[in-house]
């Protein structure tokens, strides 16, 4: 689990006219999805943000509005999350009654200690008996059950099939 990975931030399309509604950056490169697009909400968010006035400004006291200057509320909300780490925001918003939570990447979910003890990832062994960890099965065949796989993963290009036998 190297390597470069944009942020989904950089990527994230966000649903037109639904704002504040999207994934935004976070000051520890991590990314934070909210979604405060009802009045209410909205205006939890404000106060959360330390901007409370910003639920009163027309560009942004209702919904239709809010949706018609999405880059601009997404560009505030961004320019606040940027500010501070991603629990932080996280953990401000749920203060707030906002909803809001982390983007997880791989290396998130094999740390996080609820993946560990659902055991949501299993180390499987490759086709050297290296662990490789993988998605356990969900929801489990037997909920007493505590492994639930035995098989080993395919080696590379396993089940390639050369185009040339299938003309």
């Amino acid at each position: 689990m190297t390597g470069p990975a944009r942020s989904v931030s950089e990527t994230a399309v966000p649903l037109p006219g639904i704002a504040p509604s999207n994934a935004y950056p976070a000051r520890d490169n991590r990314d934070v999805i909210i979604g405060a697009n009802q009045d209410s909400v909205f205006r939890r968010l404000c106060e959360a943000m330390g901007q409370p006035t910003l639920a009163d400004h027309p560009d942004y006291a209702t919904h239709r509005a809010r949706g018609a200057n999405q880059q601009a509320i997404d560009d505030a909300v961004a320019a606040w999350t940027s500010q501070h780490d991603a629990q932080e925001v996280v953990d401000r918003l749920a203060e707030a009654g906002v909803p809001a939570g982390l983007i997880y990447r791989a290396p998130d979910m094999l740390a996080d200690p609820h993946f560990k003890a659902r055991e949501s990832i299993v180390m499987v062994p490759d086709r050297k008996g290296k662990p490789l960890p993988m998605q356990n099965v969900f929801p489990p065949p037997d909920p007493n059950a505590r492994h639930h796989s035995t098989h080993r993963a395919p080696a590379w290009r396993a089940h390639h099939c050369d185009p040339k036998r299938l003309a």
